[in-house]
């Protein structure tokens, strides 16, 4: 029998051959259609501290929406991996990032620390979602880490194919509260 970490690799190793089928054309369509449903997300509407991501290219590109929230004057806040562990940053423009670590774009180190406290909502990607709103990551704990301690809404997003009926998933692993996939929004929180 696989153990927990085989069947999430396994997992993960199945996707990338899926996310290899995807043409760039059904990818902008669904990157369209969740930064569409993100903007009109009531806890997006209502927050104004958020935590956002620097989307890998595999990753649904949320940039407008993180366009619209400067434009919106909220806070928006991006991680960096520091000390093994995520940390947010207020960003105010893209000039404020810099390639990091597995080449993720990420804020300047002297840009201003925001506690998790601070955050009115998370925006997380993953490899993978389910309907009860497992997430399964890219396997180096980071997110898992960061997201226990969060009491804020989390929303994952992911393009159609990286949302699953069932994903293996352990004890330190956190839900989130919604999943926006280049479809749909689906509440797990019901």
């Amino acid at each position: 029998m696989n153990t927990l970490v085989e069947e999430k690799q396994d997992l993960r190793k199945k996707l990338q051959q899926i996310a290899r089928t995807v043409t760039p054309e059904q990818k902008t369509y669904q990157d369209v259609h969740i930064s569409s449903l993100l903007l009109k997300h009531k806890f997006y509407k209502k927050a104004c501290t958020i935590a956002f991501f620097s989307p890998l290219p595999d990753e649904p590109q949320i940039w407008p929406v993180i366009m619209d929230a400067w434009d919106k004057g909220k806070h928006v806040t991006l991680p960096s991996v520091e000390k093994n562990r995520l940390v947010f940053r207020r960003v105010f423009s893209k000039k404020d990032l810099e390639k990091g670590m597995y080449g993720i774009f990420e804020p300047n180190r002297t840009k201003p620390m925001v506690t998790g406290s601070s955050l009115d909502l998370v925006i997380v990607p993953g490899c993978a979602f389910d309907k009860k709103g497992n997430r399964l990551g890219r396997g180096k704990g980071y997110y898992d880490r960061f997201l226990k301690t969060m009491q804020k809404p989390i929303i994952g997003v992911c393009y159609t194919f990286r949302f699953v009926d069932t994903l293996p998933h352990g004890r330190h692993d956190r839900n989130v509260d919604g999943v926006i996939t280049g479809k749909t929004y689906v509440d797990t929180m019901i």
